[in-house]
Order: C-alpha cells, then sequence, then structure tokens
C-alpha cells in the first residue's frame, strides 16, 4: 500500500547534518497527528508503543516497551530515542526521567532509528493508570485500560473532561542577542516552565526551569560569553513545547 504523504511538511534551512533550522507544520492533538491528511486513518509511518524511560544521557533516552498498539509487536524489547539537535524536528529528550512512562509515536527507519517529533503531539504521559495529554480537542485524559480506544480517531467514545487548555504566551527577545536574552509571560496565572538552550551543533550550553512563572517572574540569560552564532530556545510549558531561534551576534 501506498504510503500516504508525511504528516509534517518541513523546511530545514540548510542541507542535511547542516541543519540551523526547523519549522513544520504543528498539529495540536495526538488523534489529528496520527491521523492527518489520511481520512481518519492511522498513518502508515506512525508505530505507537506504551514505553518505560529506563535510562538517559545528553545523547537521549533509553526504553522497554511494555505494549505496541500500532505496527510491528515490539514489546519487551528495548529501544533508544535520540536527543533531537534544535534543526532536525525531533523532540528535546532532556525532560524524561527514568522510571517515567509515556505513549510514544514514532517513526521507525530501517537502522531502527527512532524519529519523534516535536511537531506535534507525538507523546502522552502516563501517571495512576491514566493517559494524559491532548488526545483530541476536547480530551485530556482517559484511562489507560481504554486507550486502544483512540486507533480509531473517527469514532470517539471517551467522554471528554471539559478541562480548559491552557497555553500561556511566552515572550523571548531579543532574538538578535549580544548580552541577554529575556523570557517572560504575560499571564497572571502560576505555570511551570522549563528552559532548554542548545547550540546549532545540538550541544545543551543552558538549563533552566521554574515551577512558579507567570507576569511577575522573568528569565534572564546571559549571552555575552557564548560563541556568534544560532541557538535554539526549547521552552517546555505545561508540557506543551516551544523553539524560539536567536541569533548571537558581537553587532
Amino acid at each position: 500500500m501506498k504510503k500516504s504523504i508525511y504528516l509534517f511538511i518541513f523546511f530545514c534551512l540548510g542541507v542535511f547534518g547542516h541543519v540551523v533550522a526547523c519549522s513544520c507544520i504543528f498539529i495540536d492533538n495526538f488523534c489529528e497527528h496520527l491521523t492527518y491528511g489520511n481520512n481518519g486513518n492511522i498513518q502508515d509511518l506512525w508505530t505507537i508503543h506504551h514505553a518505560k524511560i529506563t535510562s538517559t544521557s545528553t545523547a537521549g533516552v533509553g526504553i522497554e516497551i511494555i505494549k505496541t498498539f500500532h505496527g510491528n509487536d515490539l514489546q519487551g524489547k528495548s529501544a533508544f530515542i535520540t536527543q533531537g539537535n534544535g534543526g532536525d524536528c525531533r523532540i528535546f529528550t532532556d525532560t524524561f526521567s527514568v522510571g517515567e512512562e509515556y505513549i510514544f509515536t514514532a517513526n521507525i527507519n530501517e537502522n531502527d532509528f527512532w524519529m519523534v517529533t516535536y511537531c506535534g503531539v507525538s507523546y502522552l504521559k502516563i501517571e495512576n493508570d491514566m493517559v494524559l495529554g491532548q488526545l483530541t480537542p476536547n480530551i485530556t485524559q482517559v484511562p489507560l485500560s481504554g486507550f486502544e480506544d483512540l486507533m480509531d480517531c473517527g469514532d470517539m467514545t471517551v467522554t471528554s473532561t471539559n478541562e480548559p487548555t491552557f497555553d500561556p504566551q511566552i515572550i523571548v527577545a531579543p532574538t538578535l542577542a549580544n548580552n541577554e536574552v529575556n523570557i517572560k509571560t504575560t499571564s497572571p496565572n502560576y505555570f511551570e516552565l522549563n528552559l532548554s538552550v542548545y547550540d546549532a551543533s545540538g550541544k545543551l550550553v543552558y538549563k533552566q526551569g521554574i515551577k512558579d512563572f507567570n507576569v511577575n517572574t522573568e528569565i534572564n540569560v546571559e549571552t555575552n560569553n557564548w560563541s556568534n552564532g544560532i541557538y535554539f530556545f526549547c521552552l517546555n510549558k505545561e508540557g506543551k513545547l516551544e523553539t524560539v531561534k536567536i541569533i548571537k551576534s558581537d553587532f
């Protein structure tokens, strides 16, 4: 069967292996991420697994597959999800911890390379036998025992929690920086914000997390000692990911 057009159309500025930036069409819920452009059916390229984090490193995270929902059955096998580099549209894995469990949507190639994209809702956290995250526009959690029903995304039978989606605006400026980059929000509500900054080669150069971030708080990142070039400010705000490209220059 001929594969459908890939869910995310992304453009990388530069030759693969010398990537400097990535942008893509973002699908903001898990179900549409799986089926977009394929008449409500899961795209052929996706595999879906329940997995536990078994190890973490700067290169990525090791996982053990507990159950396969879609694709080749890998139950009981181990795999490795490589860390994104800021330009190839893969997720940054430094927010995961050993022992945590997730539903991962991955594109696995013939070399067993696991590509988990940050261009959509590609993973969901599992806590207390509940699957948590933006499963559909209106559903943010389902029992793990009922998750498999989501495989038919055109026939949703799970009742919505009717919880509002919280997506605070983040302001990162200036994008052409010399001495400092400031991160602010316009939201009066408190939320957890985790910041990771990577250079164009994928090296982590800065990391900070604030549990109670709001309009009255601010992160100031000193850049005066950084080399000139491109940096990716990766923001995790209550599970929602956002990446801002900053250019460091001694102008």
